[in-house]
């Protein structure tokens, strides 16, 4: 028994002295690397050039993320924490690795100054996968391995959605509680063709602090502010101990002299279990610091002074830039070169306004009907449509009108509304009402029309659109609304003349016209060429459109094997163009973000 009780004993003493060794070998032999700086001024993904900025189809978008509360997955020290990137463009696609962010050892709270620079398509469906990690580095075997503390999915249009502030989530793992994770958005620059990032590149030439009680080793960091958000835009190297430290220069981007900036200063800790204590923080801006080539701020903790920071600074370029330039474009339309995207007007209050008409003439009677059991195409195409538009519309309303049938008195209308005075909120909603009030008009044929009026003339609802934009324009709201018209056509017997009148007027308006054509394309000449891509349209007293407002769009390619319409095909085709659209007409008539 004596034994026993010794080899008990040895074992304890083991486990205690192995314990204190991995501690003493982990902590104090292999001390944590010393902090270099870091920056998001990471030049081979910031000049990147864009492609032509008149076109809102592609953007480069740079994510900036932080996490809150992570999960701690080491056991003798703290997670070191990186985020990959991955997106895919479909449910059934393989997800595919766009970017990382640099590891920030010993960190639940990290913010990471290097963004994952990813290619934004407005007429795609991606989706985005963050992997948050914890990575454990083996120097000996010079490999890198990690553990899944969480991740979150999402779409690019919930991170549009989200505007300056971006998107705040909770990261899924296998257990709750693993932490949230923060996404930012924002467009990069075309700096070659703006200037703007000559303009707006500010050098540090030293940062320095004085008046440390005690001489220790310190870092600072630079954030900036996006809505009520912070983005850490440097991060500078670690000074050992020093009563007044001083740091090598720097660059970094000015979005906005006004732009406020906060500066805090840590105590670094050396330790593999993190711990690095906050010394303190300056509140300023930019337009401070660049007002002096010396700048004094006063480091505060709990509202006494700590310690005093000294900024030296010059500016490397100054350079004029307008927002918009006016060029050229092969002879047919005056070109606004724009340096603001359709994302900047959506984040800043831009509302969408979403009406749709639908043909109702004879000729469109095969496609509100339901074939071989399938849903009838009118009303899958029209719950595609609202479906991919509705992440955009801030309301969710719509509204619905008719044309080319007779109400129950007989009466062939140019143009009707289905919900009447009520306002539809959701897809649902809208489904429901056309269901309900589609059975209730007589569909009338082109020699039924009343007037002047031609069965498949849609220009009513053009003429609708205009009034509103004309109340607008007296109310003052009309800088803040842009209206999109969908219109479900089955023929082509349409009045040209009249047509081209209200499209061009249109364009002097913020109207865009996606026509959508239930047939094959060579049904519809006369609507095909309202698609002034090649140039402008001319109306009979030699009026040219000042830019080009409709997307023709045909659904018989759209058509699947089982009578389904192809959601995918539709959101491609009818978000080719509407973006650009929106931005024309900003620039054309010199509308910025902060107009609105």
């Amino acid at each position: 028994r004596a034994h026993k009780m010794n080899y008990l004993l040895i074992l304890i003493l083991l486990f205690f002295f192995g314990t204190l060794a991995y501690f003493l070998i982990k902590n104090l032999l292999i001390r944590a690397p010393i902090p270099q700086s870091r920056t998001d001024d990471h030049e081979e993904e910031l000049y990147f050039r864009t492609i032509d900025s008149l076109s809102e189809k592609h953007r480069i978008i740079q994510l900036f993320l932080s996490c809150k509360s992570l999960a701690n997955k080491d056991v003798f020290s703290i997670s070191d924490p990186q985020v990959e990137v991955y997106e895919r463009e479909g449910e059934s696609e393989p997800w595919k690795k766009v970017g990382e962010t640099e590891i920030v050892t010993n960190d639940l709270n990290p913010f990471f100054t290097k963004g994952v620079v990813l290619h934004y398509f407005t007429n795609k469906n991606q989706l985005l996968r963050f992997l948050v990690k914890d990575i454990d580095i083996n120097i000996q075997a010079n490999t890198l391995t990690f553990d899944l503390i969480g991740e979150y999915c999402c779409s690019f249009n919930d991170l549009i959605v989200g505007g300056e502030n971006g998107v705040t989530a909770n990261l899924v793992g296998k257990r709750g509680g693993v932490g949230e994770i923060s996404i930012i958005a924002e467009t990069v620059v075309d700096f070659e063709a703006s200037n703007e990032g000559k303009k707006s590149i500010i050098h540090f030439n030293e940062v320095s602090v004085k008046g440390l009680a005690v001489g220790l080793p310190t870092y600072f960091q630079i954030f900036r502010f996006s809505g009520s958000k912070q983005i850490l835009c440097y991060q500078s190297e670690v000074q050992q101990s020093s009563f007044n430290p001083k740091w090598k220069s720097f660059n970094i981007h000015k979005r906005n002299p006004e732009e406020p900036v906060l500066i805090r200063l840590h105590k670094w800790s050396g330790s593999a279990y993190g711990g690095d204590a906050l010394i303190g923080e300056a509140k300023t801006s930019i337009s401070v610091i660049t007002s002096n080539n010396n700048t004094t701020c006063e480091i505060l903790n709990n509202g006494k002074v700590t310690a005093t920071l000294v900024i030296q600074y010059c500016r490397v370029e100054k350079k004029p830039i307008n927002d918009f330039h006016t060029v050229s474009r092969y002879g047919f339309y005056t070109k606004y070169l724009n340096r603001f995207t359709f994302r900047d007007y959506y984040s800043n209050g831009l509302e969408l306004q979403t009406l749709c008409a639908i043909d109702m003439t004879k000729a469109s009677t095969i496609f509100h009907q339901s074939q071989n059991g399938a849903v009838p195409v009118v009303e899958q195409v029209l719950s595609n449509i609202l479906s991919i538009i509705e992440p955009l519309d801030r309301d969710r309303s719509y509204a619905l009108y008719g044309f080319g049938a007779k109400n129950p008195k007989g009466v062939t209308q140019p143009l009707f509304p289905l919900n009447g005075s009520d306002e539809l909120v959701g897809v649902q909603q809208a489904i429901s009402c056309y269901k309900t009030n589609y059975p209730q008009y007589e569909p009338a044929s082109v020699s039924e029309a009343d007037g002047k009026f031609k069965a498949n003339d849609f220009y009513p609802i053009v003429q609708t659109v205009l009034d509103q934009c004309a109340e607008g324009r007296t109310a003052g709201w009309l800088t803040r609304k842009y209206f999109i018209i969908f219109v479900l056509i089955a023929g082509d017997q349409i009045d040209s003349e009249e047509t081209i009148k209200h499209i061009v007027e249109a364009t002097n308006c913020p109207i865009s016209v996606v026509l959508i054509a239930m047939g094959k394309s060579q049904d519809f000449p006369k609507n095909s060429q309202l698609d002034a891509d090649d140039s402008p349209l001319v109306t009979k007293g030699k009026v040219k459109s000042k830019r080009d407002i409709v997307q023709f769009v045909n659904i018989d390619p759209a058509r699947l094997k089982n009578q389904q319409i192809s959601r995918d095909y539709l959101e491609r085709e009818i978000l080719a163009e509407l973006p650009a659209q929106v931005c024309s007409y900003m620039s054309m008539n010199f509308i910025t973000p902060r107009n609105i």
